[in-house]
């Protein structure tokens, strides 16, 4: 009996963290990276747009959205960031998790644009001030923006 009860909440932690597995398709597009406030440099702001074929950097650290294209081989290394996006987050667009940059801990930014529809999301840094199921998520923007910087 006691191994049907693991067994049946093993099954359940694995469903509530399902992530997405849709794909990327013309005209939909990710935007994402990291930001700190009260910061001075190229790395304050690092934004990048992901398409469903090429990933382009925001050269311009203020909100113009000036993007150039970056090589292929960085595409292959952040175009896995598509179907780690959690269903949970899909469920409450334009929203603010903790309160990014308030005490100087910076955020990250996402941008998803799908069938048409944008949903935005800001994420606090702060792991302690969002919901756990965010935590890889905020780990991995800042994996990819520091695999892109290096």
């Amino acid at each position: 009996m006691r191994v049907y009860i693991v067994i049946l909440l093993a099954g359940l932690i694995v469903l509530s963290c399902k992530k997405s597995t849709e794909k990327l398709e013309d005209g939909d597009y990710i935007v994402f990276g990291s930001f700190y406030g009260f910061c001075m440099g190229e790395e304050c702001r690092e934004m990048y747009l992901l398409t469903n074929e090429k990933l382009y950097e925001d050269i311009d650290d203020s909100s113009t959205d000036e993007y150039v294209e970056l090589p292929s081989d960085l595409y292959a290394d952040v175009v896995d960031l598509e179907t780690a996006i959690p269903f949970d987050l899909k469920e409450l667009p334009d929203s603010t998790f903790g309160c990014p940059d308030c005490h100087d801990q910076g955020g990250v930014h996402l941008t998803i644009k799908k069938d048409g529809v944008i949903q935005r999301w800001t994420i606090d840094n702060d792991l302690d001030a969002i919901p756990t199921y965010l935590h890889s998520l905020v780990g991995l923007i800042h994996e990819k923006v520091e695999l892109i910087n290096n």
